[in-house]
């Protein structure tokens, strides 16, 4: 599997974590869709001046800026 990285666009408060239903799809941008699945409610959103690079994969990370 190729490592592949991205960037850090900013900083969230996870307000909710719940079932992922098809009703979802719009507001996530998603193309597909699975039993299973969850839907991260995201809040207190603040956008990152710095952009360094982070792995690109799904999931939550912490990440060491400046």
């Amino acid at each position: 599997m190729k490592t592949r990285m991205g960037g850090a666009v900013a900083i969230v408060r996870v307000a909710a974590i719940r079932p992922f239903t098809r009703a979802d799809m719009a507001a996530a941008c998603a193309s597909t869709y699975e039993e299973g699945w969850l839907a991260w409610e995201l809040g207190d959103i603040r956008p990152l001046a710095w952009r360094g690079a982070v792995l690109a994969a799904r999931g939550i990370y912490l990440v060491d800026w400046p």
